[in-house]
């Protein structure tokens, strides 16, 4: 079951991320929730460091993928009566690198330096 589908369960997981294929790899993380019943609403923050191997290094780091922080914030409604068990989700990430940016490109498109907006509808049976 892919993670994007909330079922894993470790502490350093945020949305937008993977650390899938590293070795030597150093995570750090904060979360925050917070329920507002009242309004059937949920908001997030989410914020972690990520210690990867050198890009230079394929066997440590396959995706050659820079170490790198990112934000997450998220609000999350859910809905009642008619359209009870749907919520709809808007996802804010940004990735930018820890320490110095790599000198090529590749090592930085659509890897750091980027921001990812979402707008999730989710239906509950």
């Amino acid at each position: 079951m892919p993670r994007e589908w909330g079922r894993d369960p470790f502490y350093t997981f945020l949305q937008r991320e993977r650390n899938d294929g590293y070795a030597n790899l150093d995570a750090l993380s904060f979360k925050l929730n917070y329920k507002l019943d009242k309004w059937r609403t949920k908001l997030f923050l989410g914020y972690g460091h990520y210690y990867l191997p050198p890009v230079s290094d394929a066997a440590a780091n396959k995706y050659a993928m820079p170490s790198y922080r990112q934000l997450n914030l998220s609000w999350k409604y859910n809905f009642h009566r008619f359209l009870s068990g749907m919520d709809i989700q808007a996802l804010y990430v940004h990735k930018a690198p820890l320490g110095p940016t790599p000198a090529s490109l590749k090592y930085q498109f659509n890897k750091v330096n980027m921001s990812n907006y979402n707008l999730i509808i989710n239906y509950v049976f």
